[in-house]
């Protein structure tokens, strides 16, 4: 009787510490050495003086944890307004290794080896996470195999310390080669230029409003099908106008557990060709418990419409914003889609960290975390008057990894009795 009283003490005294107020005296922050201390200082949203609660130290510790600077992130405060954060920095440099299919599956390295390379392209390349200390990004990388090329964006969550805007700029130059090229019915793209810049609201801000400019010029040459083609080839040259406006009222971007999400884009495309493309997403997280990490029901619903006027090139190809797992393996093409995704997501113990001390200061505070995951998609496609139907189901994990965040592996099985395998970075939706 005596336990339980003591328990109940304790629960209603942490209750009430919880929402207690202090007054900031001071900011201590540990473990930065890269990146500027304006970067943690703008993510915490109070300064020394103000008054903030428990709930106000939770947020200032997911913004930190969505700047994928750092390892793992803790913020805590004592009595006396002393405030403490300790950020350990990630290694900003990171190799980029990929493989994507035109066509055929992983497993005919083993099984066509001699022809693996006419219908994959390996992407090799880096990312740097922390330009200069600020928190920007640059990533690039080269292709090699059925399709050739370049690709490569620059992006900042904030443009400085007081201009609260995101920014990227992006180029990509990508050209089929003549053994394997990408083709639709009776149509192959021979190269893809495109030269991107897209300024918002900044990243994190729980309402964006963003502008997408791009120039997107399309090489490609129709003739009967497959490789008999004739000499007919045509340059689209097109300018894309797309705003869009995002709310984000997740608390936590690279695994929300709580809150909902919208976005809604308009691309507005003229050249020597014009056309009209918008796309919608709304996201929902409902957590079936109160503690940090709680199990929860995801639910996702994902459209695309575009107009008559849309040429081929400009449809929507699988994968349809990364919505259909169990059907990577199976080409589409769609005017326009609807998909709704629903995810019972459950931790596997409690998450943790850990210290590498073979590579120093970059080694601290490594996070470890394992969750289940059990899913259902369900979509409906549309092209030229056609519909088709697809739906799967299955189960997987989620680890916590470092650089990663995220690290998925799961199974899909679709009504026919097909299972595919899914490995991918960062967590669905």
């Amino acid at each position: 009787m005596l336990r339980a009283a003591f328990v109940i003490v304790l629960l209603c005294t942490a209750a009430a510490l919880a929402g207690q107020s202090i007054i900031v005296r001071r900011i201590d922050i540990t473990g930065i050495h890269r990146t500027r201390r304006w970067v943690v200082a703008r993510e915490l949203r109070f300064d020394v003086g103000d008054t903030i609660t428990n709930k106000d130290l939770i947020g200032a510790r997911d913004r930190l944890s969505n700047l994928n600077l750092f390892n793992s992130v803790t913020v805590k405060a004592t009595r006396d307004g002393i405030v403490s954060v300790r950020a350990p920095e990630l290694w900003p440099l990171w190799p980029v290794l990929g493989v994507s299919f035109s066509e055929g599956h992983f497993s005919d390295l083993f099984t066509r080896p001699k022809g693996f390379l006419k219908h994959a392209t390996l992407s090799v390349g880096g990312t740097y996470t922390n330009v200069l200390g600020t928190g920007a990004g640059l990533y690039g990388v080269g292709e090699i195999g059925a399709s050739e090329g370049v690709d490569a964006e620059y992006h900042s969550r904030w443009v400085s310390a007081t201009v609260p805007l995101s920014l990227r700029v992006g180029f990509t130059d990508i050209r089929q080669t003549n053994t394997a090229p990408v083709s639709y019915d009776s149509t192959r793209y021979l190269r893809d230029i495109v030269y991107t810049v897209d300024a918002s609201t900044h990243e994190g801000a729980p309402t964006r409003v963003g502008l997408k400019l791009k120039y997107r010029e399309l090489h490609v040459q129709t003739g009967i099908s497959h490789d008999l083609f004739v000499e007919d080839q045509k340059r689209y040259k097109t300018w894309w106008f797309s705003p869009y406006l995002i709310l984000d009222r997740r608390n936590l971007e690279w695994y929300p557990t709580r809150g909902a999400y919208g976005e809604v884009r308009l691309d507005l495309v003229t050249g020597n060709t014009k056309f009209i493309i918008s796309t919608y997403d709304v996201r929902g997280y409902f957590p079936l418990t109160e503690s940090d990490r709680p199990p929860l029901l995801a639910l996702r619903l994902v459209t695309g419409t575009s107009a008559d006027a849309t040429p081929k090139w400009a449809h929507f190809y699988y994968s349809f914003s990364n919505a259909l797992r169990g059907f990577s393996d199976l080409g589409s093409e769609s005017a326009d889609y609807i998909i709704g995704n629903v995810e019972l997501r459950y931790p596997l113990g409690s998450e943790s960290t850990y210290n590498v001390p073979l590579i120093g200061r970059y080694g601290k505070g490594w996070p470890w975390g394992v969750s289940a995951v059990t899913f259902l998609e369900r979509g409906e496609l549309s092209l030229a008057g056609r519909r088709s139907e697809r739906t799967g189901y299955g189960g997987g994990f989620y680890f916590r990894v470092p650089y990663f965040e995220i690290l998925e592996t799961s199974m899909t099985l679709r009504p026919s009795g097909h299972v595919s395998f899914n490995v991918s970075t960062s967590v669905a939706f």
